[in-house]
């Protein structure tokens, strides 16, 4: 469970940085290319929605665990 927990802080920062990154003044020509970096963005949000269901499928786990 921590390792989800530090795999899913360490996601949503990325994502945060680069997202805001994105906002304030568009990608750095000097940096990744643009497809590069909006790909990356993407990988961010769909490992988000990765831990998320790892969440959920822990706690449904110990609820069903504790019921019993």
């Amino acid at each position: 469970m921590i390792r989800i927990i530090l795999l899913f802080v360490a996601t949503l920062g990325a994502t945060l940085t680069s997202f805001r990154h994105f906002i304030n003044g568009g990608w750095s020509p000097d940096s990744l290319s643009s497809t590069s970096q909006i790909l990356f963005f993407i990988m961010m949000i769909l490992e988000l929605l990765a831990s998320g269901y790892e969440f959920r499928k822990y706690f449904y786990e110990r609820e069903k665990d504790t019921n019993h």
